[in-house]
């Protein structure tokens, strides 16, 4: 219904305490005559619902009872508002006719006794710098080496000694042995252990393109602008083929459209990536879930609440009947979900750091599973800080060692703890790479094409999938000025293969999961790309497109 979060209820209590130099502002309406409830709710519901209140004698008579038992003057007048805008005649145009009957309540789910399977996609704001995350190390053909990195990337380069390895050998990659960024020992530890593999040089792609004409087959987007990439990475749907629908929420979709339930949680704001048509969508603060109205010092508002949007009778207007159905519904719901969480506890101890109490929250969830009744679940996670326009080493140091921290108590209790590491997917993701080039202040800028990872039990890892470019300089094809690397794996191709996994089971399924998918049928990742085991993965779509250019 609303989130509240704990650090901004001082301003709400200023506002109640009346002194003016704490909160953002406050109504400034005064009724005529405060003695007459009618008449203030009369005018509340001209202003407010244009008079259309009026016209439903059983919630009005609820809120003229309530600001009379409020004690009318500004403490009634404080509560009629509140009920006011809780409405359905507030938040559209119905005319609306109440009972006095309550709704169904809300009932804790049964286990479906299903397998259960999450996807916890973890996006890294700002532009990773990933060509400092995944480096050429040793055994390089041809014109790439890590002397050859080094030339490229000047003060931004990392040592060879300062590098963890791993082995690239089977992976048909440029160089036989690459190295990854020191904080990140998790990363070399899953990679090793088969546990998580690296996509080479992906990015938002429309087409097959090149160097010469990426900026005319990249007309429906504008690169190297956060704003613009973040929701292309979180949309999937350059095209906007599934406008509305973020990449998860599809995934969520195609679950409940084979027999799964499914939803979507987020433990950092409400991300495009989430939104379905037909899953739920909860968003969980670091601190932990809110009931709703939580603040000791408030007005009582949840019964009342809940009160003016019983059920009405025939001849209501749909839009204010789905407004109230999915308030209720929501009170219930919020109630299930917050009794699963706060009851849900970790064994490992999570570091005191933003990432690592997002990852917590996420462990939580999934422990309480069975409680609320989930057999598919899409997770978001965010990590600010990555806009390394100055200072790239002091920076990328910083962040990837909160990263690796909180990676590692949740993988260490997803696995040892909760032993459902084989039912979690872990996708890491940023809205472009970086230069490869530095500028004046030690930093790289926005760019395109980087360099991913995918982790979790039943990923068939210790490999490295796309194509790392086997030249970083400006001779490359696939470098343009300033150090930009031109993507040759799209987002769509990994997307296909976790879709596969997740419960698209379709050829259908997967089109509408990510719709631009035929354009790339020779990069596209099946399941068995991804993840071990015996898959018959569905064909690509026999739909007849347009042409495009052959790949680069």
């Amino acid at each position: 219904f609303m989130a509240i979060y704990p650090n901004n209820c001082h301003l709400l209590e200023s506002y109640y305490a009346s002194t003016d130099d704490r909160h953002y502002g406050k109504l400034a309406y005064s009724p005529p005559d405060p003695n007459d409830a009618a008449g203030v709710v009369d005018n509340l519901s001209l202003l407010l619902t244009g008079g259309r209140l009026r016209l439903n004698s059983v919630s009005k008579s609820m809120i003229i009872d309530a600001y009379i038992n409020a004690g009318g003057g500004n403490d009634g007048l404080r509560m009629a508002q509140k009920l006011f805008i809780s409405l359905p005649e507030f938040h559209t145009t119905s005319v609306m006719h109440s009972t006095t009957n309550s709704r169904p309540e809300v009932e804790p789910p049964e286990p479906s006794g299903k397998r259960y399977k999450a996807v916890v996609f973890l996006f890294l704001q700002g532009g990773l710098d990933s060509f400092n995350v995944l480096v050429p190390y040793s055994g390089c053909s041809g014109t790439l080496s890590h002397e050859h990195y080094r030339s490229v990337r000047g003060q931004l380069h990392i040592p060879a000694g300062e590098l963890l390895p791993i082995d690239a050998s089977t992976s048909s990659q440029p160089c036989d042995t690459f190295g990854v960024h020191s904080n990140l020992k998790v990363v070399q530890s899953l990679y090793n252990d088969g546990d998580l593999l690296f996509i080479a040089n992906m990015g938002v792609l429309q087409q097959y393109l090149n160097e010469d004409n990426f900026r005319e087959k990249m007309d429906q987007t504008q690169l190297f602008a956060h704003n613009i990439q973040t929701e292309e990475v979180a949309n999937v749907d350059i095209m906007k083929d599934q406008g509305g629908r973020g990449i998860g929420g599809r995934l969520i979709d195609a679950a409940i459209a084979n027999g799964f339930d499914a939803g979507g949680v987020s433990v950092f704001g409400l991300p495009e990536v989430l939104v379905s048509n037909h899953g739920s969508l909860y968003t969980v603060d670091t601190q932990g879930l809110q009931t709703f109205n939580p603040m000791p010092w408030a007005q009582p508002l949840k019964e009342k609440v809940m009160r003016i949007n019983r059920a009405t009778s025939l001849g209501s207007g749909i839009y204010g009947e789905t407004w109230s159905d999915l308030v209720y519904k929501s009170f219930g719901e919020n109630d299930l979900l917050f009794d699963a969480v706060e009851t849900a506890t970790v064994e490992t101890e999570f570091p005191d750091t933003p990432m690592g109490k997002q990852m917590e929250i996420i462990s939580k969830l999934i422990k309480s599973r069975v409680e609320r009744g989930n057999d598919r679940d899409v997770f978001y996670a965010e990590m600010p800080g990555f806009d390394t326009h100055g200072n790239l080493g002091m920076w990328l140091r910083e962040r990837t060692a909160e990263l690796n921290e909180a990676l590692e108590a949740f993988i260490s209790e997803i696995k040892d703890q909760q032993n459902v590491w084989d039912d979690v997917t872990i996708v890491v993701t940023s809205e472009f790479g970086r230069t490869l080039i530095g500028n004046t202040g030690n930093g790289s800028d926005h760019a395109w094409g980087g360099n991913y990872f995918v982790a979790g039990g039943e990923i068939d890892g210790k490999k490295i999938l796309g194509e790392y470019p086997d030249d970083l300089s400006l001779d490359s094809e696939l470098v343009v000025n300033p150090g930009i690397v031109i993507p040759t794996t799209p987002w769509d191709a990994l997307w296909n293969g976790i879709a596969q996994w997740f419960g698209a089971t379709t050829t259908k399924d997967l089109n509408e999961a990510v719709p631009n998918r035929n354009t790339f049928t020779e990069k596209l990742f099946s399941q068995s790309d991804i993840y071990e085991g015996d898959f018959t993965d569905p064909p690509t779509s026999p739909l007849t497109l347009e042409p495009t250019s052959s790949p680069v």
